[in-house]
């Protein structure tokens, strides 16, 4: 059964009980840290929450800001700028004259806000704290980063990519892809492997380091 965004926010709790995924998408940031909460869990159990995460967390990326997430992130382990380095995939291409707000009127917009109100919360707190660091890094320092961080994106794809494709998912949407100059060159790989590539890759490796652990353990003993 098909559900338009504005038909699923007028009966939430309805669609909810027939489609499985809306379990994920309610709440989903609380439900990866383990916070189970209902419509009853009253907004300073939900500040509590977000008081401890943020003691948890010297630092929380901001997609939407997601090249001073970088800068931030780099600035806070050492790195350098090629550390950082990334070739924008997986991306929906946007209609330029398509927003939100042709699609979704302010009513059904502030009923997607209560219905996900521990999620907004939680957004809004951390956007706020990553609008602070942006402002202690200071503006002008970060808008310099930023353009040698694009630079040396510039270089990456330049390097790496012979041409930019596109795959649809979900009722057509295109995504974006890229084809390699060099699809055996590892490096220029790794700018393009998609989310469950690396995700394997890294539990290969995590696999291959308990192995190594326990055959020197079994040695010791």
């Amino acid at each position: 059964m098909n559900v338009t965004l504005c038909q699923f926010e007028t009966e939430p709790h309805r669609w909810r009980s027939i489609h499985a995924v809306a379990s994920t998408i309610e709440k989903c940031f609380f439900l990866q840290f383990l916070f189970l909460y209902n419509d009853e869990t009253d907004e300073r159990t939900i500040k509590r929450w977000i008081e401890r995460l943020d003691q948890i967390f010297d630092l929380v990326l901001i997609t939407d800001y997601f090249d001073e997430s970088m800068i931030l992130l780099k600035e806070e382990l050492c790195w350098t700028t090629e550390d950082i380095t990334f070739i924008k995939s997986n991306s929906r291409k946007l209609d330029k004259k398509s927003s939100t707000a042709d699609w979704m009127s302010d009513e059904y917009q502030k009923k997607l806000i209560d219905w996900n109100k521990a999620d907004w919360m939680l957004y809004q707190h951390f956007n706020t704290t990553f609008a602070n660091k942006v402002e202690n890094f200071g503006r002008e320092k970060m808008n310099k980063e930023i353009k040698l961080l694009n630079e040396a994106n510039h270089k990456i794809a330049k390097d790496c990519l012979r041409e930019e494709t596109t795959t649809s998912y979900f009722h057509s949407v295109p995504i974006q892809r890229y084809k390699l100059k060099d699809k055996n060159d590892n490096f220029c790989s790794n700018y393009v492997r998609s989310e469950r590539q690396y995700l394997n890759k890294i539990n290969q490796r995590q696999e291959e380091m308990l192995s190594l652990v326990r055959s020197q353990t079994s040695s010791k003993l």
